[in-house]
Formats: C-alpha cells, sequence, structure tokens
C-alpha cells in the first residue's frame, strides 16, 4: 500500500516565510509503504541525485522533518482505511440526522426547545421507525458510523476544554451505549502524563473505527500539558490510541 503527503516545511526568509519542501512534488520521484523505515526512504531519495550538493542535503533534512511531521496521519490512514466516514455536526438547538450505510438506522439529535439546555439522542429503525432514547448533549458534538453498520461514535463536546468519547452499539436486541469508555480512554491518556502535570484541554482531532473492524477505535489525543505548581504556557502533547470496544483495552 503507498500513502501520498500534502506537507510542507517552511523555513524564515526575513520579511516571510517560504516553503523549501513539498512532498507532494516528490511523488513522481519516489512511493513508499507506510511500514518502510525511514532511512530507506531517504536512501531511496537520495539514490535518485546524481550529486549530493548542499541543497540537496539540505532537502534531505527537509524530508526527513516532514516525515516525522506526518507520522501520525500515516499511521492513523493506515488504520482507518481510505474512506473518511460521513460525519454529521451536533449542537444544542438544531436537530439532525445520521443514516447508517446499510440505510437500516438513523442516528438523530433533537435540539432543545425548552430550558433544559439539552439535545435528545435517538438511534432509529429506519424500517420499523421504532426509536430508542440514548442520552442526550449538553453543547456540541460530531457523530459517525462505522462501516459495517453496527456502531455509532461520537465525540461529545459537553465543555469548552473538554470531550467525552461515547459509541452507541446497534448490533444486539437494541441500541445501547458502551459504558465505560470514556473512563478507559482517559486511563490510557492520563497514564501516560507525569504526575506532576495536568491537562490544559483534552479533544480528539483525529479519530475512525479501524479498517474492516468496527470492535476497534483509533483516537488522536490532544492534551497539551502544564505544571501543576507553575503557570505557563504549556506543551504539546499528543497520543495515539487504538481501543478494543469489547474489552476496553489498548490494543498493543
Amino acid at each position: 500500500m503507498h500513502y501520498r503527503f500534502n506537507c510542507h516545511l517552511f523555513s524564515p526568509v526575513p520579511g516571510s516565510w517560504r516553503p523549501i519542501l513539498s512532498l507532494r512534488k516528490l511523488e513522481i520521484e519516489t512511493n513508499f509503504r507506510a511500514d518502510q523505515p525511514w532511512h530507506h526512504v531517504l536512501m531511496s531519495l537520495q539514490s535518485k541525485r546524481n550529486k549530493p550538493t548542499q541543497q540537496g542535503l539540505w532537502k534531505l533534512v527537509g524530508i526527513l522533518a516532514v516525515l516525522l511531521t506526518c507520522t501520525v496521519r500515516v499511521a492513523l490512514a493506515a488504520q482507518c482505511g481510505r474512506s473518511p466516514a460521513k460525519m454529521v455536526n451536533l449542537d444544542l438547538w438544531s436537530t439532525r440526522s445520521l443514516s447508517s450505510p446499510s440505510r437500516l438506522w438513523k442516528f438523530i439529535s433533537i435540539g432543545s426547545s425548552s430550558s433544559e439546555q439539552q439535545a435528545v439522542l435517538f438511534i432509529q429503525n429506519i424500517h420499523t421507525a421504532q426509536k430508542w432514547s440514548v442520552g442526550s448533549i449538553e453543547r456540541s458534538g460530531t457523530a459517525f458510523w462505522s462501516g459495517d453498520s453496527k456502531r455509532v461514535f461520537l465525540q461529545d463536546r459537553y465543555a469548552a476544554d473538554d470531550t467525552r468519547i461515547r459509541i452507541f452499539d446497534v448490533s444486539g436486541a437494541e441500541p445501547r451505549e458502551i459504558s465505560g469508555l470514556d473512563k478507559a480512554v482517559r486511563r490510557a491518556i492520563f497514564g501516560r502524563i507525569p504526575s506532576n502535570e495536568t491537562t490544559l484541554w483534552v479533544s480528539y482531532p483525529r479519530a475512525c473505527f479501524a479498517a474492516n473492524d468496527s470492535s476497534t477505535i483509533v483516537l488522536v489525543a490532544d492534551a497539551p500539558l502544564v505544571s501543576k505548581t507553575e503557570s505557563g504556557p504549556g506543551k504539546p502533547f499528543r497520543l495515539n490510541i487504538t481501543l478494543n470496544l469489547n474489552t476496553l483495552q489498548i490494543v498493543k
């Protein structure tokens, strides 16, 4: 399997920033696999240059930097499959829905029309019109179905600086939410954070069901860290998480 990248490395120039390398331009020169070691990639690229000039060496350094920057994107693309799931954005006031790929189920969010400040969530069997209440959201969220239509994924952004991961399973007698999922994800995140630090926020800029396996989810958690005892702007912290929904265990 081959991957193409749309990543750029920028170098400061007085008064402006200009791109010194775009991997899009290298697509013509070489292809490589996601599991191929980076030093093999660099050797392949350098072999295409007859004269290793200073500019060529700088480009090789740039390539390495871009490849490292893109590692998360490549890994996620390999685990999630090529076709991104169709998503629906939810909020407190709107009524929106998203049908499963099989056209058997529909995930529905009905906006609040009262002072309760909640949008109620339902899963409906499209053929029978029967609906099941599966909870609510208090702010906003994003939902998408697994490719096999067995599960629906919800990022529940219940606060400005925090997000819950919720998944509803429709493979049984009736739809149900998988309990304990968000706690398992948070254990994975905070288990990698030093005891003297905490997070500024927790969000998930990338999420999917694993390719051909809706019992596994793949997440990229964004959780910048700050000291518990000192003030400061925080430092970046991202973590790749692959979790089995049947056991709620991290997949090694």
